[in-house]
């Protein structure tokens, strides 16, 4: 009885043994048939598809972002102006920026520096930086890149005839820019500065720009 036993749980083990095998055979031979098999062509969204390629393509993407600001340790604020489609305020504002000792980047459209050159000399004279603000002011970001490269290079050329010098310094008009307004500039060699802070549209003037608690 005792040898019967041992015998049928031998047979037993091997039964269990010999269906393990079996199944996992099938396993593997429907895992391999799977992993070799295409979907129908009936099954694949090309809308689906398409819409994950996009979704790719701008999570790899990268946005071009002019200068703000800088990182410093300093309470300092930059101060800048756009000179364009007027001048009745230019000699005030320089006037009170001496007065204050302070200095200023002024990015001058083309077409300004053509009717008042004599102001570009007084804003060098008082040790203000200048930048290129274009010649015409147009949109940017609607104008193709070469012409993009003929409107900075008028005015590099214009502020190099009067200054003998080379601006690197560049904002676009309206503060409109783009990732190919950017790469274009940069290419060009000029460096893309946009404000932080509007005064033309900010409510509180100067209180916005310095606060005494900051300053």
């Amino acid at each position: 009885m005792r040898m019967w036993v041992v015998k049928r749980s031998a047979l037993i083990r091997w039964t269990i043994v010999s269906a393990l095998v079996v199944v996992l055979i099938v396993i593997g031979v429907v895992a391999c048939t799977g992993s070799e098999s295409e979907p129908p062509i009936d099954d694949i969204d090309p809308i689906d598809t398409v819409m994950n390629y996009e979704v790719e393509a701008l999570a790899s993407a990268t946005r071009e972002r002019p200068i703000y600001s800088v990182g410093t340790q300093d309470k300092l604020v930059a101060l800048s102006f756009d000179a364009g489609f007027e001048d009745d305020k230019t000699g005030i504002v320089l006037d009170i920026l001496e007065a204050e000792n302070v200095r200023s980047t002024f990015f001058l459209c083309g077409f300004w520096i053509d009717k008042h050159p004599e102001h570009v000399q007084s804003i060098i004279d008082k040790g203000h930086e200048l930048g290129n603000h274009t010649d015409t002011h147009p949109h940017m970001t609607k104008i193709s890149a070469d012409k993009m490269l003929e409107e900075v290079q008028a005015v590099d050329d214009k502020l190099f005839s009067l200054t003998d010098k080379r601006y690197p310094l560049f904002r676009a008009p309206y503060g409109e820019y783009s990732n190919e307004v950017i790469k274009t500039m940069r290419d060009a060699g000029f460096v893309t500065i946009q404000w932080s802070i509007d005064t033309m549209y900010s409510v509180g003037g100067a209180k916005i720009i310095v606060s005494p608690n900051e300053m």
